[in-house]
C-alpha cells in the first residue's frame, strides 16, 4: 500500500519505479479514497494491541478521506520486516507490505473487495 504521505509528498510514481527496479511484479493495483470504516478494519489488530485511544486518532488522521494505492504483488521486492529487524531500522515507511500470508489474504479481501 502506497500511504497518503506518498500522494502528498507526490513521491508516488517515483517509487513505483523503484519498484519495478527492485523486481516487484505487480499483478493489480487500485486508487482509493479511503473511508474511516474500512481503515479502522485494516488497523483493527493494532488498535487493539496498542489500546491507545490516541493512536486511533492517529491512524484516522492520516488516513480518513486521503488517496492511498493498494497492490497485489506476485515477487517481493528486496526490502523485508526481517531484513530491517536484522540491520536494526524501519521499513520505507511511505509504503505498508504485509506482514504475513494470512495478514495478505485479509488485505486483498479488504482492499479488493475479494469475497
Amino acid at each position: 500500500m502506497l500511504k497518503p504521505d506518498a500522494f502528498e509528498r507526490q513521491l508516488d510514481e517515483n517509487i513505483l519505479k523503484e519498484f519495478k527496479e527492485d523486481g516487484v511484479e505487480i499483478v493489480r493495483s487500485k486508487k482509493i479514497i479511503v473511508d474511516k470504516k474500512t481503515i479502522l478494519d485494516y488497523y483493527h489488530h493494532v488498535l487493539k494491541r496498542i489500546n491507545n485511544p490516541h493512536f486511533k486518532n492517529y491512524i484516522l488522521e492520516a488516513f480518513e478521506g486521503k488517496m492511498i494505492k493498494v497492490f497485489e504483488v506476485q515477487k517481493y521486492g528486496k526490502d523485508s520486516l526481517a531484513k530491517a529487524r536484522k540491520e536494526k531500522r524501519m521499513l520505507k515507511n511511505l509504503v505498508h507490505a504485509s506482514d504475513s500470508k494470512e495478514a495478505y489474504e485479509k488485505e486483498v479481501k479488504l482492499w479488493f473487495n475479494v469475497t
